[in-house]
């Protein structure tokens, strides 16, 4: 078994650097047709460097990058980061409103994309928002297409074409790349991660160098992973949980990535056996898409390391660096082992939400740590019980989604007076979301017509798989006259299960 040596390296460009040097000819990333070894991508990665250098890409700068599972995100996401600028991935499922929020929000200059993708036309959808420098877009200045045909694009300002910055790479002394990279430090942000909060809308997480590759190891330790493992990647690399965690998890490690566009569970059961895949990370949602597939049994799986058939009752212990408190959510005083109450953590976490004081004095308290909004207790024996979520958060996949957004889309329809989304217990996708809607009197609109509406406004796994139209005199209600969601909740499983 190949040896796991702990990384030196504090930043995502010097980690590669030093895998690199030190395993060279193992094979990093395969996707498609490419097949990478970590120099062959250190060089691609340097060689993208340059090109964004040329186009004006600097220290601090924020590029947002718009693109499936695909070899070019990682040379992107090291390129970016090699200059000392902060990847703002975006999920491929965003609509034009979504896009135009986080591009406007996280201040991007640039924007790396693919022209389309599983029926998102995305050059269109800038066109639609104005182009770089509309007044829906002010600080964007310059997209740039991956893999783009050579037919016209409809844009409102021609975007540069991903071989055209590797063509103007050369013109770059690798000098200057290397000043780029040794100003760059810890404790500056890699990444800025878009999620669903509480609010209507999304939160923009920054994640420091330092931290993603001291926890990224850790988690990769408790995994056993080593240089040889191979990681079929069941998820989207814009989550946190693929480029954040499972990327530089099995990165840390020297070991490989298996990169699959788009999840269909044939193709990757193939893939799997084909590449002789060793782990795996992907949601509850993707596991059984693929243990009920037909043609698990015909496929050689046995490359894939597995666990104890056994459920875990715990979450576990904190990792190295890591605190973790209970309190009580009353006087916010530690509580004792084996009382529920509400979880903090502490350690190598986000300095904060991106340009939001306001949320961040509520998240962090006065000794540093993050107020979860979460439930759970410590046991005698240290490890950390699950005990639910304190805030209305949907988790429908494996994937966060806020009701409030939800519930301000409908609200925009003209038929509806009050929307309330909550979510539903589901043996598939952990919860669904289902929305409850009182319409305006006088006013008429079936629950095909109000998910198509949503179609329109959100991504598809933002959709309600559940309709329901009430009175205004059928929502439980408080005394003082407050929806109560929990209710509604009951109601409505109780109305599935039936």
């Amino acid at each position: 078994m190949p040896q796991v040596l702990r990384p030196r390296s504090r930043t995502l460009p010097d980690l590669l650097d030093e895998i690199a040097a030190r395993d060279p000819a193992r094979e990093f990333i395969v996707g498609g047709t490419e097949r990478l070894s970590y120099e062959e991508t250190r060089a691609r990665v340097r060689q993208v460097a340059k090109g964004l250098l040329t186009l004006g890409v600097k220290r601090g700068d924020k590029v947002a990058l718009l693109m499936p599972n695909r070899p070019e995100w990682l040379l992107i996401d090291f390129a970016v980061t090699l200059l000392g600028a902060t990847l703002v991935p975006i999920s491929t499922w965003s609509r034009a409103r979504e896009l135009a929020y986080m591009l406007d929000h996280s201040d991007a200059t640039t924007l790396v994309t693919v022209e389309r993708f599983a029926g998102q036309d995305y050059l269109g959808m800038l066109a639609d928002l104005g182009g770089p420098g509309s007044e829906r877009l002010p600080n964007l200045r310059r997209v740039v297409v991956v893999g783009c045909a050579d037919a016209p694009v409809r844009c409102a300002d021609a975007p540069v074409r991903f071989d055209e910055i590797l063509n103007s790479s050369s013109t770059v002394k690798d000098a200057e790349i290397d000043a780029a990279q040794r100003t760059v430090g810890p404790d500056d942000v890699a990444y800025i991660l878009y999620t669903s909060g509480t609010t209507s809308t999304p939160k923009g997480v920054q994640l420091r160098h330092g931290g993603l590759v001291e926890n990224m190891w850790n988690i990769g330790e408790r995994q056993h992973l080593t240089p040889a493992d191979r990681m079929w990647m069941g998820i989207s690399l814009f989550w946190s949980f693929g480029g954040a965690n499972a990327l530089l998890t099995v990165m840390t490690h020297g070991g490989s990535i298996v990169l699959q566009e788009s999840f269909d569970a044939a193709a990757a059961l193939e893939l799997i056996e084909r590449e002789r895949c060793t782990v795996y990370y992907g949601t509850p949602n993707i596991a059984l898409a693929l243990t009920e597939h037909p043609d698990r049994t015909r496929r050689d799986l046995s490359s894939l390391r597995t666990g104890a058939d056994k459920r875990l009752a715990t979450v576990g212990t904190p990792l190295p660096g890591m605190e973790i408190r209970i309190v009580d959510r009353q006087t916010r005083r530690s509580s004792p082992p084996g009382e529920v109450g509400e979880i903090l953590v502490r350690g190598h976490l986000t300095p904060g939400y991106y340009k939001d004081t306001e949320r961040n004095a509520i998240a962090f308290d006065a000794d540093g740590f993050l107020v979860t909004g979460d439930l759970g207790l410590i046991g005698d024996d240290g490890y950390l019980r699950f005990r639910g979520r304190i805030k209305e958060m949907v988790k429908s996949g494996g994937i966060n989604v806020a009701p409030l957004e939800v519930e301000e889309v409908l609200l925009g329809h003209p038929a509806v007076e009050q929307a309330y989304v909550v979510g539903l217990p589901d043996p598939r996708r952990e919860e669904i979301l289902a929305a409850v809607v009182v319409l305006r009197e006088g006013h008429d609109a079936e629950p095909e017509a109000l998910r198509t509406f949503c179609k329109e406004a959100l991504a598809a796994y933002k959709v309600p798989q559940q309709f329901c139209l009430l009175r205004r005199d059928e929502l439980p209600v408080t005394d003082t006259g407050k929806v109560q969601k929990l209710r509604l909740a009951e109601m409505l499983a109780a109305k599935r299960g039936g």
